[in-house]
């Protein structure tokens, strides 16, 4: 069988696969869940899921803040709220809702029990005395009513665990509900609500990506070789790499998420590395006067092992972050691995039969077109030549004020970091804790000892100080715990009289003892008090200071608990999704070195392998630890902070990094072995090698730009600080790596 019949029998098969990947492609689909988040096989974790046996999960909620410019004491405005509410109630997913309309105030009196409407929605002369009394007590309101007392809000309880399908429903209808009201401003925050933005905005962001990736990549290609086939093969061998790893993630079961979502432009920019350095060598062959097959052949034999080397160690970058205690990081780095191999098995099959079936560019009549590329870099190394040691001394101050600058670094993080400012979900969370108080939920779960009642007076006497702590210093808003029923039984059994809303004397609450037992048989108790009376839940609302902020407000909470006593009566933990959320932050410094560290010894390693010489292996990675350095005194300087996703992107930078600097030794390598004296061996790679990882450095930094297209912080973050680590690391593969090959590799070194 003739080479042309083998490469045409290839390409078939690799068209074949590639039809039948489109079918598994069909099937995958996008989607985001903050809680995958949390850290995996975590004590806090499994106590998390107990809690919510325990009472209710403590996200499945959604706040819904309705404004009116004229004042919320509008008979108009008010019976409207009750009208939406009555319609949102009406739906399956909704458990139950909270509005300030339907808020009463209970009576216990001699004629038996009886409820008084907080807001007189019919009687405008009533509405001014209520808003008289809601203003004299604001506990009333319930966080219902803004301090502004120009908008209220409806919170929404959706069934516990709600699938997204469920959640997107119940969302687009309350959204068209609020719609048909024709309020002045309306603001929705909540999980689904955020889930459902998430998910569209990776849907619209996966496309851009794919088209600017496309744009760019194609022009670089263009510029580099100035042939339509240099430009249209290549972006198909890519388009078929993205195809195949998408399909092996949904043969997997992997949905798009957030961090999956950037795999289509990553593996863009990785694959046409593959195929540039590829390409590169085929194209000076030929410019040799080599035939078609003999070029194509001795490029493949000479750039083949160095790309698989460094298709290894880019994957290395992604694979190390299998270590993440964080399920979406590791699908992340699993998946990108994968794709990165899959890259390199189309870029060495698919690209060689390609171009075994196309003609030869017509190279020889182009006798000029690479002047520029040789005289550019000859220039180049002659000024590195004649400045070493200026080279050498600007690196090393650089990478002292780099050192300095990355021990700023601060690890914090907020909720909805990842989205931008000007988002109507950004801009409702910050209406929301403007003018009630914030969104973020509060949990503390407070436990007898030795398996005791905590209802009893000492025990929640204890826990009404802490309370007030929780209010005053830790500023959480709308607290409900146990306590919240025996001060409404306190009022009740005082008239409704509001100033009796308050914890009760020790001889109040023995009184109130019959009453409380009733009480405790209630639903609504359940969702914070155990049946057997073991456990007890405090929930409230927060501002979403960050998790720095609030870390320094759990500890200085555990010195308080630790000094009134209350570790007498009971134990408590903190927990909740929020809580989990930050903890990750605590893993992000000791998670970050041990992938840092893992991928330079792998790395390492294989060159090791590769080159048989530990100076070879210093060599490699200087040039690409400095870039690292100076990213971290970038972030440290600009206030940048490390969070899950700024955190992944030393590994990868480095995995990717790497790539020029052992294309670059390896031709090194090979110019030593023709006997070359070590200057010349130098000046033979610096000339032949420049070109492609110049390019290759350009389509990475450009596909890698592409995501600061993103609204997403993370995402843009990731394209902003992985470009700029890949050029810093080709600047320093220019200039440093020949600085160090001359003062430090002696020809005695030389491979024989």
């Amino acid at each position: 069988m003739t080479l042309k019949s083998k490469s045409i029998l290839l390409i078939l098969a690799i068209v074949c696969i590639s039809i039948a990947s489109t079918f598994y492609i069909a099937k995958l689909k996008f989607n985001y869940d903050f809680e995958s988040y949390f850290p995996q096989k975590d004590g806090e974790l499994e106590y998390l899921l107990q809690f919510r046996k325990d009472f209710e999960n403590d996200t499945d909620f959604l706040i819904v803040a309705i404004e009116n410019k004229k004042g919320i004491y509008d008979t108009v405005f008010l019976n409207k709220i009750n009208t939406l509410s009555t319609q949102i109630r009406s739906h399956a997913a909704v458990r139950k809702i909270i509005v300030p309309t339907y808020l009463k105030t209970p009576v216990i009196g001699a004629g038996g029990f009886f409820e008084i409407p907080l807001l007189h929605t019919h009687d405008s002369n009533k509405l001014i005395q209520d808003s008289i009394r809601i203003a004299k007590y604001p506990h009333l309101s319930a966080g219902l009513i803004s301090k502004t007392k120009n908008a209220v809000a409806i919170i929404i309880f959706n069934t516990q665990n709600i699938k997204k399908k469920a959640g997107d429903d119940l969302i687009d209808f309350v959204d068209a509900k609020v719609a048909a009201q024709h309020f002045d401003n309306v603001y929705t925050a909540g999980k689904i609500k955020a889930s459902k933005i998430y998910v569209e905005k990776m849907q619209e962001e996966v496309l851009i990506f794919i088209i600017a990736s496309t744009i760019l990549i194609g022009l670089f290609l263009f510029i580099a070789y100035r042939t339509v086939w240099g430009v249209v093969v290549p972006l198909i061998t890519v388009v078929l790499s993205i195809a195949w790893t998408l399909a092996i993630m949904s043969i997997l079961g992997k949905d798009l998420d957030l961090l999956t979502s950037l795999l289509p432009p990553i593996l863009f920019v990785v694959a046409m590395s593959d195929m540039t350095h590829l390409l590169s060598k085929y194209l000076e062959e030929l410019r040799h006067g080599t035939a078609k097959i003999p070029a194509l052949t001795l490029a493949l034999n000479d750039v083949g092992l160095a790309t698989f080397i460094t298709a290894v160690t880019t994957a290395i970058g992604f694979v190390t972050l299998l270590n993440s205690t964080i399920a979406p990081i590791r699908d992340f780095g699993f998946y990108t691995g994968i794709g990165v191999f899959v890259a390199f098995a189309l870029a060495f099959t698919f690209l060689p039969a390609a171009l075994v079936l196309l003609p030869a560019p017509p190279i020889a009549k182009l006798k000029n077109e690479n002047v520029f590329w040789y005289r550019m870099l000859q220039k180049l190394l002659i000024w590195i030549c004649g400045n070493p040691y200026l080279i050498l001394s600007t690196t090393i101050s650089l990478v002292m004020v780099a050192i300095f600058f990355t021990f700023k670094i601060s690890i914090d993080a907020k909720l909805l970091d990842d989205i931008s400012d000007k988002d109507p979900l950004k801009k409702s969370v910050q209406f929301l804790e403007d003018n009630f108080g914030g969104v973020r939920p509060f949990e503390m779960a407070i436990y007898a000892k030795d398996s005791t009642s905590v209802m009893n007076y000492a025990a929640l006497s204890k826990l009404n100080e802490v309370e007030i702590y929780l209010t005053n210093k830790y500023k959480v808003r709308d607290i409900i715990s146990p306590n919240t029923f025996i001060k409404y039984l306190m009022q009740a059994s005082n008239g409704g009289l509001d100033e009796y809303y308050k914890f009760p004397s020790k001889e109040e609450f023995e009184t109130l003892l019959p009453k409380l037992k009733l009480i405790t048989k209630r639903k609504e108790f359940a969702a914070f008090c155990s049946k057997d009376f073991s456990k007890m839940r405090v929930s409230g609302k927060i501002k979403d200071d960050g998790s720095l902020a609030i870390a320094n407000k759990n500890k200085d909470l555990a010195i308080y608990l630790t000094t009134n006593g209350s570790k007498q009566f009971w134990n408590y933990q903190l927990t909740g999704s929020s809580l989990l959320i930050d903890k990750n932050n605590s893993y992000l410094a000791q998670s970050l070195i041990e992938d840092l560290i893992l991928g330079i010894v792998s790395i390492a390693l294989i060159i090791g392998l590769l080159f048989r010489q530990t100076k070879m292996i210093v060599l490699a990675l200087i040039p690409n630890l400095i870039p690292l350095l100076v990213i971290g005194g970038i972030m440290g300087a600009c206030g940048i902070h490390l969070k899950a996703s700024t955190s992944i992107i030393f590994s990868i930078a480095f995995g990717i990094a790497v790539d020029d600097s052992i294309h670059f030794l390896s031709r090194f390598k090979m110019e030593l072995r023709l006997h070359q004296s070590h200057l010349y061996a130098i000046k033979r790679t610096y000339l032949s090698t420049g070109k492609a990882m110049i390019v290759t450095s350009l389509i990475l930094i450009s596909g890698f730009a592409t995501l600061l297209l993103s609204s997403f912080e993370s995402t843009f973050y990731t394209g902003f600080l992985i470009g700029l680590t890949l050029l810093i690391a080709i600047v320093a593969d220019l200039l440093l790596l020949p600085v160090l090959l001359m003062l430090f590799y002696k020809k005695s070194n030389k491979t024989k």
